[in-house]
């Protein structure tokens, strides 16, 4: 199941989106033990990775917020990309993929 329900749409370096997603899978995010990874791969959840990195929290540590912002699309290419975002605690060896979706990044001008 995937939290984001619709697919993305950005234009390379231009624009920007930003998701704030919880579970009741994970409902004290208040430890450091929990952490969230994004990965970026082209077309598909097999295609080569673009870019990935780390997740906040939001300030009162209730959620995670995914951001995408113009710097980080300026310098990935254009087309079909597959956004996946996991959600681990190593602690109590807790991990839940909780996005699956496409995202298309267009180039700017179009």
């Amino acid at each position: 199941m995937s939290l984001i329900k619709k697919p993305i749409e950005l234009i390379v370096g231009e624009s920007s989106d930003i998701y704030e997603f919880s579970s009741d899978d994970f409902p004290d995010l208040s430890s450091d033990d929990w952490v969230s990874e994004f990965t970026l791969r082209t077309k598909d959840v097999k295609g080569a990775i673009e870019t990935s990195g780390s997740i906040n929290k939001n300030q009162d540590k209730t959620a995670f917020v995914f951001q995408l912002i113009p710097s980080d699309t300026a310098s990935l290419t254009p087309g079909l990309k597959f956004l996946s975002i996991d959600v681990k605690n190593t602690t109590i060896n807790f991990r839940q993929e909780i996005v699956q979706i496409a995202l298309n990044l267009k180039a700017s001008g179009i």
